[in-house]
């Protein structure tokens, strides 16, 4: 039990110090970030399922649910494991207590890049690597009654959260080339 407390009183540390990078404005973006987010789109949907005493009666729900939101707003879905731009990651962790349930829900958008190192004493400079980068698009701590139908909604803002994000990545870079006058051939 002592090990329970010690799980929520972790939770609740992350909730507090987590930086999310999804800010209310893009003005805090960097244009890297927001060319990352609009060359998505091809996404694989994954499910980390670590919710305990029948909480999450059907976990797989979750992601039909992100999936279908993500095929609507005209992204292509694949199945796990086939190749995509990126990875939406739908994590839950929880367990029953005696008053209700306690889950904790994250919803992440995963995706690999090319970067190039510009200075270091360890490589030469100009190398090139591959850097896994991970946004957070979400998350919530739920505690109570009725968790799937209350995840089922969390995941699907989560998925329109995720839409709006890319759009508004879209509409910075837009407003970027209009601005310096570019032009991008068709």
């Amino acid at each position: 039990m002592k090990s329970n407390y010690l799980s929520i009183a972790a939770l609740f540390v992350s909730l507090i110090y987590t930086q999310t990078a999804f800010a209310a404005s893009l003005s805090s973006y960097e244009a890297v970030d927001a060319a990352f987010l609009t060359s998505i789109n091809t996404v694989e949907v994954r499910i980390d399922d670590q919710v305990s005493g029948g909480c999450l009666p059907r976990p797989q729900q979750l992601k039909h649910i992100v999936r279908a939101n993500l095929t609507e707003d005209g992204f292509l879905v694949v199945e796990e494991g086939r190749e995509s731009d990126a990875r939406i990651e739908i994590s839950a962790l929880g367990y029953r207590t005696k008053a209700g349930c306690v889950v904790h829900i994250r919803t992440d958008v995963a995706f690999y890049t090319l970067g190039f190192v510009p200075e270091s004493e360890f490589v030469k400079v100009g190398t090139s690597g591959v850097i896994n980068t991970e946004l957070n698009v979400g998350e919530r701590l739920l505690t109570g009654s009725n968790m799937q139908s209350r995840l089922d909604k969390v995941v699907m803002l989560h998925a329109k959260q995720l839409n709006l994000e890319i759009t508004r990545g879209k509409l910075y870079i837009l407003k970027g080339v209009r601005d310096k006058n570019l032009y991008i051939a068709p």
